[in-house]
């Protein structure tokens, strides 16, 4: 039995991003938001970090 073992273990130590379900997500460097690449590209920072802001407060 110890022989199918390592198979088992191989197959285990792949890597994660085949159970992923879609693209790998990119945290923005200046404000902290996650998201698409294509998205995290495009984003407004200032509203961002106004939108984290006011859901803080409402807590």
């Amino acid at each position: 039995m110890h022989e199918s073992d390592p198979p088992q273990e191989e197959s285990v130590a792949q890597p994660d991003t085949q159970d992923c379900l879609g693209p790998e997500l990119q945290e923005c460097p200046v404000c902290g938001a996650v998201g698409l690449p294509e998205r995290i590209e495009d984003h407004d920072c200032l509203a961002f970090l106004d939108q984290q802001g006011s859901d803080h407060g409402e807590h």
